[in-house]
Formats: C-alpha cells, structure tokens, sequence
C-alpha cells in the first residue's frame, strides 16, 4: 500500500516525541522519547516492522492519538489493513475528544485518510449466532475469539480464506471456511445442531440387561459338637494324668529310698530318711490330686461332646429294619 514519502514520516516521529506537556517529563518520557525518535528512525529506512514494535513499546507507556496515527501508517505499510483500520479510529476519536491535542483538526484529517485507506483493502464479515445464543457459546473468527457485543455486527478480516468456528456445551461444534475479497461484505449463520434424543424402545419388546453372576458362597466350616470347649476339657484331663503319672512314679521312688536308708533300727539314717519321707508324702498328694483333676476333666469333656453331639445330629442310635444303627 502507499505510504507517506519519508520526510512527512520524519515529521510524524518527532510531532509525536514532543507530543507530552512539559510539565510532564520524567524519566518514563525520556525512555518514550527515544523509543518515538528509533521509530521514526526505523521507518525513514524502510523497516516498519521494527517501527511497529519501537512504536507499541512507546505507546504501552503512554499511548496518545499521533503515536496511534504512525502505528497506524506502519501497519499499511507491511499490509495489516485490519490493524491500521483500528488504530486510525482510535486515533480519530482520540484526536476529536482530547482538545489539547496539537493540531487536533489536522490530526483528525489525518486519521481519517488513514482509516479510508485501510477499508478499501479489508471485507466486512457478519457472524449470525442462535437466537437465543446458546450458553458457553464460544466463536472464533481467524483464529481470534469474537466478543458476544460484535455477534451480527460486521467486522473487518483480511481478504482471502477466512476460519470461523464455533462450539457449545451440549452442542455439536460448527466450522466454516469463507473466501472474501477486498471490499466484500458477506453473512455467515452459524449452527449448533443438538444432539439427537435418544431412541425410544419399541413397544412390546423386551429389554433385558445382563446381571453380574454373583460369587459362589462359601460353605462354613463344619462346626464341632460343643465347639472347642469339650477338647480343652479333654486336654485338660490328659494332662493331669501326665501329670499325676510322674508325681507316682517320683512317690514310688521316694518310698523305695526312704525304705533304704533304713533297713533296720540299729541301722538308720534318720535325717535322710524324715527328707525321703516327707518327699514321699509331698508326690503322693500331688499325684492323688493330679489324677483326681485329670479324671474329672476327661469325663466332663467326653460327656459335653456326647451331649453336644446328640442335640445337633441325629440320635446315635435308631432302629431300622435292619435292626439297631448306631451313628458315630
């Protein structure tokens, strides 16, 4: 696209660096200043990429609407109409609204040219959305996401193929590619079909859903008649047969010693002999009280199991025609 020639770029750089009140300058405008003043350098050589970047930097400090018109000339210069198209209205309505602006008239002259210019090489495009617009609706025109305030509102796109997309929770998702061409004005409708209801079934038939096969059950263990309790019994009983078995076989020995040490009354060791005695005594109640327990225990354990036995099964013994069963 045409630009400005060089001298008038020139202008424009150092109209904008000393577009700050005096009352103003401080190390932040300084830093401005320099930037403005590379910019403008940039462009008197033809590398308006590089004034575009020195340019934002400059205007991300203080952004004023003759540093919008040079960005603005810049971005016609490397072919961005849409973004020349936006910041010559900024600079515009800027320049109309600020009247401290030098030369605001011509300023906004200026802008304006700007603006016309960059319409002539951009295509309108409007996006029509679902009435009312589903929620979560998200739409993106050229890869950028377009505000819900700009749906059915027509909008500047670069010309040649342009992406539009579309998507919804819920909703199946929409994609469109249109070609527009400098100066074409076109409307895209978009759609969000709703997914489809679910089949009913057909009447009469059966539906039927298989059931997970339930785990086997486990059988308990057979139970012993009376529990464990008749075989504590019974151990019980054993062990003081043990028991009262050792303690007779020590009053056995003792006895035979104590007979031994005296085998007649001349001669006697009587102090042995009252030990072995009294040792005699001492293993014969043990072994008498041993087998007394033991006895008692085995017979209640063995009765407590018959017992038990008989309240949970079937009678020992029955008659048949056989004769007497007994069951064990």
């Amino acid at each position: 696209m045409r630009v400005a020639s060089l001298p008038q770029s020139l202008v424009v750089g150092v109209a904008i660096a000393w577009a700050a009140p005096a009352s103003a300058q401080n190390g932040t405008d300084a830093a401005r200043r320099d930037l403005i003043a590379d910019a403008a350098a940039a462009s008197e050589a033809g590398d308006h990429a590089r004034a575009i970047e020195l340019a934002a930097r400059a205007a991300a400090l203080r952004a004023t609407p003759s540093l919008r018109y040079f960005l603005a000339r810049e971005h016609l210069a490397v072919g961005h109409p849409v973004e020349a198209l936006a910041l010559a209205g900024e600079c515009a309505s800027g320049a109309r609204a600020d009247r401290e602006v030098h030369n605001r008239e011509a300023l906004v002259a200026r802008c304006e040219a700007v603006a016309a210019e960059a319409e002539r090489g951009v295509a309108r495009l409007t996006v029509q959305v679902p009435t009312p617009a589903p929620e979560g609706l998200r739409v993106t025109v050229a890869g950028s996401v377009l505000a819900p305030p700009l749906y059915a509102v027509d909008v500047p796109v670069v010309p040649g193929p342009t992406e539009v997309t579309a998507s919804a929770p819920g909703r199946a998702p929409f994609h469109a590619t249109i070609t527009l061409a400098a100066g074409a004005r076109e409307t895209l409708a978009v759609t969000l079909a709703e997914p489809p209801p679910p089949t009913p079934p057909t009447p009469g038939a059966i539906v039927t859903a298989s059931l997970p096969t339930p785990p086997p059950q486990q059988q308990p263990p057979p139970r012993t008649p009376g529990g464990a309790g008749p075989w504590v019994l019974v151990g019980v009983g054993a062990l003081g047969l043990v028991v009262g078995g050792v303690f007779g076989a020590v009053s056995i020995d003792a006895h035979d010693s104590r007979d031994a040490a005296c085998p007649s009354a001349s001669r006697c060791d009587g102090g042995a002999a009252e030990r072995l005695d009294a040792r005699y005594r001492d293993a014969s109640l043990g072994a008498n009280v041993a087998f007394v327990v033991g006895g008692v225990s085995l017979a209640a354990g063995l009765t407590w199991w018959l017992v038990a036995r008989t309240r949970s099964r079937s009678p020992l013994a029955s008659l048949s025609p056989a004769g007497v069963v007994l069951r064990w």
